[in-house]
């Protein structure tokens, strides 16, 4: 519940031609380099890729795909910026290659951690994995992470056919290229309130939010998360719905609570149970807690449960920024709203958008 946010969009493009048989056109066979205009990479291709842009709150895609239908493979490469910020070099790796499986329904083979060299020739986190997909397709990938700049390189093929010189030839071609970052969208940071439809709360963000739905067996979460113009500060909002059994308010916050510290590999460094108040003046179990994260950043996290609905509250910083302002606003401005909770969705319906 509420552990990611802004997972790798490069997974949704793979889905929709992977598992519609290698939908994307093929072209006349002839090995040629590709260097999109400021696309950041140069690499081989046997034809001309596709060009897919994909955009969303705080950040943009741009992903070239070559596919060919009679020998069943699928060429991908991608820039993506973040101006929203992103987690450290760890932890966004991690994200990227989850959500990328998550999106082509994929498992896991092999996976390393390392650094590639940048178009500067300086050493960049990476991160190489194989996997395999639902639809018994065989799969090897890249995620490069350069600043606020991730980018990916990825090859998919019918795992009866592994085309090893295909594989070879494109992933030694790959390099990365100098390359002008594009300017942060307007709009991006400044303080603004934010009430979602039917979110039941109201808040100030310090920069426009971005929003994610995670749907689950008996629990769907609705997130809004951003980072400050700083980069030194987070905040994300929450709403969760839980379906089933009546929820316990000591238990949930204990397991909430511990799952999120393991996702995060946190420490707690204080807890405390109080109350909060909503619309209609009812007094509601909450709990708050500060901890630490592997990272070195430090964070507080307040839980409000109304029925089975828990509202969250996240504000995350850098060690050594002051981010007291930013913490005040944002939990002072927080306000509980009416709110009609949805009916449970089916599993797969979720869904990523912007914030209304």
């Amino acid at each position: 519940m509420l552990l990611r946010f802004n997972l790798s969009r490069t997974g949704q493009a793979l889905l929709l031609l992977a598992l519609a048989g290698l939908a994307a056109p093929s072209f006349a066979a002839g090995w040629h380099k590709f260097a999109p205009k400021n696309g950041g990479f140069s690499a081989e291709f046997p034809g001309k890729p596709n060009l897919v842009t994909k955009g969303g709150i705080g950040e943009g895609s741009d992903i070239w795909i070559y596919g060919d239908k009679q020998r069943k493979f699928l060429l991908l490469a991608s820039t993506s910026d973040y101006f929203n910020g992103h987690p450290a070099a760890r932890e966004e790796l991690q994200r990227d290659e989850a959500g990328f499986l998550q999106e082509v329904k994929g498992k896991t083979l092999t996976s390393k951690r390392g650094h590639t060299r940048g178009a500067n020739g300086k050493m960049l986190p990476s991160s190489a994995f194989t996997f395999e997909t639902e639809a018994g397709m065989r799969g090897a990938a890249k995620v490069i992470l350069d600043g606020d700049t991730v980018y990916m390189v990825v090859m998919m093929w019918d795992k009866n056919s592994p085309l090893p010189d295909v594989r070879k030839r494109f992933f030694a071609s790959y390099k990365l290229r100098p390359r002008t970052r594009p300017p942060v969208p307007k709009g991006t940071f400044g303080w603004r309130t934010v009430a979602p439809k039917n979110a039941g709360f109201s808040a100030e963000f310090p920069c426009k939010p971005g929003f994610e739905t995670q749907v689950q067996k008996h629990v769907v979460d609705y997130i809004w998360a951003c980072r400050g113009k700083s980069q030194k500060v987070m905040v994300m909002l929450g709403t969760s719905d839980f379906y089933g059994a009546d929820v316990v308010a000591d238990d949930t916050f204990h397991q909430l609570e511990s799952g999120f510290l393991e996702a995060v590999k946190g420490k707690e460094l204080s807890n405390k149970r109080e109350t909060f108040q909503d619309a209609n003046g009812r007094q509601l179990p909450a709990s708050v807690f500060t901890f630490t994260m592997f990272n070195g950043w430090h964070g507080v996290f307040r839980m409000v449960l109304d029925g089975n609905t828990m509202y969250v509250m996240d504000v995350a910083w850098k060690k050594g920024f002051d981010a007291s302002d930013v913490r005040k606003r944002v939990m002072a401005s927080y306000k509980l709203l009416p709110r009609t909770m949805p009916p449970q969705p089916p599993a797969q319906d979720a869904a990523d958008g912007d914030a209304k």
